[in-house]
């Protein structure tokens, strides 16, 4: 075989790899979103252990599917996980920092962590994707300066 049709043969190869990991991509994308809808599920139904995995098989289907990541830190939070749901509700907005629902999850939790920096800052993000616009915003707005004001009324700590 001359030099042009090994280099045919082996760009035929060459598409036809990247064209069958591309379907096979598609149909973990799409595995995912179904992994993703039945954890979902799981959550309305007080099941965060099966939500969990579920969302463990999702992000093992896609691991850039942000829904995925938001889902698990709902089972992670309902589970009383709060610091790691904090952790995995970011990486999901990581990845679509545009989600007004997961932000407000974030906001959420790192309230009740008294993570007051991280309130501050997914109150900004939510004002630069929805302005005062969306609900989501006031809310975090009010709950934001209940816990500023609270935070000044606690007594300080003295060293011994």
């Amino acid at each position: 075989m001359n030099k042009i049709g090994i280099l045919l043969s082996l760009s035929v190869a060459a598409i036809f790899s990247v064209s069958v990991a591309f379907a096979a991509s598609k149909q973990y994308q799409a595995l995912a979103v179904q992994l993703v809808g039945e954890a979902k599920a799981a959550l309305t139904a007080k099941k965060s252990d099966k939500a969990d995995t579920l969302a463990n098989l999702a992000l093992t289907a896609d691991p850039s599917n942000a829904a995925a990541y938001v889902v698990k830190a709902r089972a992670q939070e309902a589970k009383g996980n709060s610091e790691q749901s904090l952790r995995l509700v970011t990486t999901g907005l990581d990845i679509e920092p545009n989600n007004v629902a997961a932000l407000d999850f974030q906001g959420t939790v790192a309230l009740k962590l008294d993570n007051l920096e991280q309130v501050e800052t997914t109150l900004k993000n939510l004002q630069t994707v929805c302005g005062d616009k969306c609900p989501e915003t006031g809310k975090l707005k009010t709950a934001l300066a209940k816990a500023q004001t609270e935070k000044t009324k606690k007594p300080k700590k003295q060293d011994k």
